[in-house]
């Protein structure tokens, strides 16, 4: 989180954060400052793929300004 933090302060394009990202830190990594979050396994290795992918986006759109 302190690199998305870091890059986001030192760029003005918009940040991609891509590893280890699951529902469980999906939300943290999108306040961190990066505007995309590239999952693979956590949606793709779920029991259930599209409850899992829900969440994600769930947490995602949560953790959004409302003017971003």
């Amino acid at each position: 989180l302190d690199a998305v933090r870091t890059l986001r302060g030192a760029v003005h394009i918009q940040v991609a954060a891509i590893g280890g990202i699951d529902a469980s830190n999906v939300r943290s990594v999108i306040e961190a400052g990066a505007e995309v979050a590239c999952v693979i396994s956590a949606a793709v290795a779920a029991p259930d793929v599209a409850a899992a992918c829900r969440e994600m986006v769930e947490q995602i759109r949560a953790s959004r300004p409302a003017n971003r």
